[in-house]
């Protein structure tokens, strides 16, 4: 061990503890000790961090105290704790997070299972206290009563709406000419939610709205010529196109109540193209085209553009020797139905034809 004496004021030297046996770590502080106590130094330098102990068998080793080494591994043991603590916080948040979760998905599952088992109910109950406020307000011999919703048998017909208006404004006889005066004749209908088309043998149609209960005129240009077909279209404007017996197409444009600018009717017409009678008219979904088909098989597609006043028409195929009856259309493409057999026009592959099934049909 190494000190140093002050005592004849000369220059210190450090002296040497020697041992002749190996020391341990308990050794250092029991000398210090004993160096204090016995004073054979004024001052005594000894460093407690570290303590140089030599003996026979080295030439000198160094002990170090564990002090600094147990503040740093507290230190790091308290660091892995707050981190153990951290970890242990974050897993409880997430746990209680995904509790809160499943808490509302089973919430929403009995909340639908709620609305789905009481939505028949309430409809059941609205549908009751309707009945019974009806009943209040329309007694079963009132006459304001909708004889329509009166419950029948499955098996029988019943009169939806009762046409006595229309009826009373349709005259008994028309002038023919002239001097000549005939019977009107009802030939062909067409009706919608809002209307009714009616035509006659006089070249008339007469158009009746149902919630006016007014009645008007459409004359074609041939006057004298049959109504054999009528067919509407509801959109913006209400479209009206009547085929007569001399193979003429009329269509009527009428400015309908949701329509922005207040026009007068537009009439076009389609001459020259049917040869026959026309049997049956289709509209396309935005009414921008007409189909007309005739007796002889003849089928005319008219392209209309009700802006610029202007209409297009062209054949759009031939049925040789027999009579178109009916047509549908539904996305661009147009099923014809002619005594014979059934086909699609597919309108969006070059007016190519499919037919449907392989016999003909018979008569």
């Amino acid at each position: 061990m190494r000190g140093t004496d002050q005592s004849d004021g000369s220059s210190s030297e450090p002296f040497v503890i020697k041992s002749g046996v190996k020391q341990g770590c308990a050794l250092a502080p029991t000398l210090v000790f004993c160096l204090a106590i016995l004073g054979s130094c004024d001052t005594l330098s000894v460093c407690l961090s570290r303590v140089y102990i030599f003996s026979s068998g080295s030439t000198g080793a160094c002990l170090t105290s564990h002090a600094p080494a147990r503040r740093s591994h507290r230190k790091k043991k308290k660091e892995e704790e707050e981190e153990e603590e951290e970890e242990e916080e974050k897993k409880k948040k997430k746990k209680e997070e995904e509790e809160r979760r499943r808490r509302r998905r089973g919430k929403r599952r009995r909340s639908r299972r709620r609305r789905r088992v009481q939505l028949p109910r309430l409809i059941r109950v609205f549908r009751m206290a309707a009945a019974d406020l009806k009943e209040q307000v329309y007694p079963k011999d009132s006459e304001f009563r909708d004889e329509s919703e009166v419950e029948s048998q499955p098996d029988e017909f019943r009169e939806f709406e009762r046409l006595d208006s229309l009826l009373s404004q349709l005259p008994k006889r028309a002038q023919h000419g002239i001097l000549k005066s005939c019977d009107l004749v009802l030939t062909c209908i067409d009706a919608n939610k809002k209307f009714i088309v009616l035509g006659t043998n006089i070249g008339i149609t007469f158009f009746y709205s149902r919630r006016d209960k007014t009645m008007q005129r459409l004359k074609a240009t041939n006057q004298g010529a049959v109504i054999t077909a009528v067919r509407m279209h509801d959109g913006v404007d209400d479209l009206v196109a009547v085929g007569s017996a001399s193979g003429e197409v009329t269509i009527f444009c009428l400015p309908g109540l949701i329509s922005v600018q207040k026009k007068q009717i537009q009439k076009f017409e389609v001459q020259d193209l049917h040869e026959h009678y026309i049997t049956c008219l289709e509209w396309s979904t935005n009414g921008m085209k007409l189909f007309s088909g005739d007796k002889i098989g003849q089928v005319v597609v008219t392209e209309i553009d009700f802006y610029q006043g202007m209409s297009k028409s062209c054949r759009l195929l031939i049925e040789h020797s027999t009579e178109i009856t009916q047509m549908d259309y539904q996305n661009r493409m147009l099923l014809v139905s002619t005594r014979q057999r059934s086909f699609v026009v597919r309108l969006d592959r070059n007016s190519e034809t499919v037919q449907i099934g392989t016999k003909e049909r018979k008569m």
